[in-house]
């Protein structure tokens, strides 16, 4: 795009510039060699005082697919609350092939930043790899309604951990768009 022109020449700021969310996915599984870089990105994020009490756990085939209904009927079921209307086919990871569940725990008053710095640097890490990403929010209000913890901690997310976010990660089924708008007014100098 032509307000990157400046950046072109920077490969690291071209690569957050163009990451984009996406939302459809080829089911090709990502590959291990792949998903490893994309955990290294995640465990060399900063994290508060340098604690390093976040956690990844990757879904990937049948536990996903547990964790995707397990949700979905959680919703359904009332035990959760969600923003919208949903049905019985909602689908929350967008029927991405991988899932890496952040987490830290839930005495830590900073789990939410470590997990946020993680994501981010997973997002980036995908970006520069041709993989397709975007952030997950239903694993959070989900991993507090019985149903749903259950199935967690048995895929070894941590009993004492709050999943603050996730990364839906997998092949884009079509090319990246361009960049919305930014909006004005968001820098103050």
């Amino acid at each position: 795009m032509k307000e990157f022109k400046r950046f072109e020449n920077n490969a690291a700021l071209m690569n957050v510039l163009t990451r984009r969310s996406v939302r459809a996915f080829k089911q090709e599984q990502i590959t291990d060699e792949e998903l490893d870089a994309i955990l290294t990105a995640a465990v060399y994020a900063p994290t508060a005082m340098n604690r390093q009490t976040s956690k990844f756990t990757v879904l990937q085939g049948e536990k996903l697919e547990k964790l995707v209904s397990a949700i979905t009927a959680a919703v359904l079921d009332g035990e959760i609350a969600f923003p919208r209307q949903i049905d019985a086919g909602y689908r929350c990871n967008y029927n991405a092939p991988t899932l890496i569940i952040a987490s830290d725990v839930r005495e830590n008053p900073l789990g939410y930043a470590n997990c946020a710095c993680a994501l981010e640097n997973m997002f980036l890490a995908a970006n520069a790899l041709g993989i397709g990403s975007c952030w997950i929010n239903q694993v959070k209000p989900a991993c507090e309604a019985p149903s749903v913890r259950a199935l967690l901690t048995s895929f070894g997310v941590p009993a004492d951990h709050v999943c603050y976010g996730s990364a839906a990660l997998g092949y884009p089924a079509s090319q990246m768009p361009d960049a919305p708008g930014r909006v004005d007014g968001r820098v103050i100098r």
